[in-house]
């Protein structure tokens, strides 16, 4: 955003979508691990703002993307999302985690709806151990991924609005992201 070193993803308004979709790090090689830091800001929303926002490492990423429930991840990869928006079932307002397109598991949070930036860390080891520490606080340490195998893809970062909405600004790197080949 004008030079600014933010990403912005999503205006205020129903029915947005928006992503960036990095080329291959590793072009050919599989990702083995890598480490993403980067400050994350949800805000300005309606009455039950919505929708989400996922960050991906996948081999299927939608190209190009399409309005779809990002939130929820995309690809059949690694995927952490937060899922703002309560359809009816009892895992929103969460936090998700996803591989191999199944969920692994998610944490009930309040609505991520504020004007500061927080930062997000994500690491994840050749081991297939993933550490995820949001604003100092760890959502999961290094949890085990069963099956896990080196990815060969690219990373996603992906938002939507549906009939209530926030805006998702995205992010402004403030770590580096780094990866090694499998």
């Amino acid at each position: 955003v004008g030079n600014s070193g933010c990403l912005h993803l999503t205006d205020n308004v129903n029915y947005q979508y928006g992503a960036l979709i990095l080329d291959e790090l590793t072009p050919g090689a599989a990702v083995a691990a890598f480490n993403a830091s980067f400050k994350l800001r949800i805000g300005d929303g309606s009455g039950n703002a919505a929708d989400g926002f996922s960050f991906n490492l996948a081999g299927d990423l939608p190209i190009p993307p399409v309005y779809a429930a990002f939130e929820e991840g995309a690809g059949t990869g690694l995927s952490l999302c937060v899922d703002n928006y309560p359809t009816g079932g009892t895992d929103a307002p969460s936090f998700k985690l996803r591989w191999g397109g199944a969920l692994l598991g998610y944490i009930l949070t309040p609505k991520w709806n504020t004007a500061r930036w927080v930062p997000v860390n994500i690491s994840l080891t050749a081991g297939g151990l993933l550490t995820v520490t949001v604003d100092g606080t760890n959502v999961v340490a290094d949890l085990v991924i069963t099956n896990y195998a080196p990815i060969a893809g690219r990373f996603g970062l992906f938002a939507r609005t549906g009939g209530s909405r926030s805006s998702s600004p995205g992010t402004t790197r403030s770590g580096g992201e780094s990866g090694s080949r499998g």
